[in-house]
């Protein structure tokens, strides 16, 4: 019955964690900002895409279904499209959040903020005319 010695792994952890942390220079530090940077820009043009296609889909929706204007399937499909409008104006805020610029930041954050308002908006309104007739 022999014992597995173990003790070499510690004594090899602590002699890595004394070593002094080397600085990094000015180069490593313009490349980790540059990938910070790339990183931030796709993840910003990546939901102001999907934002901007959710805005289109709906749009197009809209005009495929103008020839029922004035019947139930008509409310329903203009809630849907209003929905839709929400939707992207959620990736709008979302996306937001990666911009660097602040100013930009709070235009596209507002911008995102009324597509969801006019959407909870015109959906009330279109229920209300769609229920109340």
């Amino acid at each position: 019955m022999s014992k597995k010695n173990n003790n070499t792994a510690e004594v090899q952890e602590p002699a890595a964690k004394n070593t002094p942390k080397k600085k990094m220079s000015k180069k490593e530090k313009r490349a980790i900002a540059e990938q910070r940077t790339k990183e931030l820009n796709q993840k910003k043009t990546r939901n102001y895409g999907i934002g901007f296609a959710f805005s289109l889909v709906a749009i197009a929706i809209s005009f495929l279904y103008k020839p029922e204007v004035g019947t139930a399937m008509w409310s329903y499909t203009q809630m849907g499209c209003y929905a839709i409008m929400g939707v992207a104006g959620f990736f709008l805020k979302n996306g937001a959040k990666y911009e660097e610029n602040v100013k930009r930041a709070k235009t596209m954050d507002m911008i995102g903020l009324i597509f969801i308002v006019m959407c909870l908006g015109m959906i009330m309104a279109e229920a209300v005319a769609l229920f109340m007739a």
